[in-house]
């Protein structure tokens, strides 16, 4: 009787880790990818506050994140976007004293192969890295669009 209890035991155990190791595997794998969604994502959702707030603004660039809220509130359409501007907020980095020209100068003297320091950005990234210039290229595109028909 002895064995046989044991022999359950020992199978439970065994069963236990057959089905509990690949679901926390599962479980870690996406909690993973949704960090690297997250991080994918947030700085350029903060991209599209600027832009939000530079055609509302005449082109002036926000001052802090209370200018970019007031973007964010006028065109969030999200079931929790106090908790979503919140996560922005917490995964992005934003340069409050950028000059529009020289911003856009920057840009447009660019050498092949060289980017600009990036204004806004995901928190983890150094302003050199390559990756981080992306939502500063979405801002570029966007006034170089505006000055064309503009100007």
């Amino acid at each position: 009787m002895q064995s046989g209890r044991k022999r359950l035991v020992i199978g439970l155990i065994g069963l236990s880790l057959a089905l509990g190791l690949p679901l926390a595997g599962w479980y870690l794998y996406l909690r993973d990818f949704r960090n690297r969604h997250d991080d994918y994502y947030a700085p350029l959702h903060a991209a599209w506050l600027v832009i939000d707030h530079l055609e509302t603004h005449e082109n002036q660039w926000p001052t802090s994140w209370d200018d970019l809220r007031a973007a964010h509130d006028r065109i969030q359409r999200m079931a929790n976007p106090d908790k979503f501007f919140s996560e922005i907020q917490n995964r992005v980095v934003v340069d409050w004293e950028v000059d529009i020209d020289a911003f856009m100068r920057d840009w447009e003297e660019a050498q092949p192969g060289t980017l600009p320091a990036a204004a806004v950005r995901l928190r983890r990234l150094d302003p050199a890295d390559p990756e981080a210039v992306e939502p500063d290229r979405l801002i570029y595109e966007h006034l170089s669009r505006r000055k064309k028909v503009s100007g």
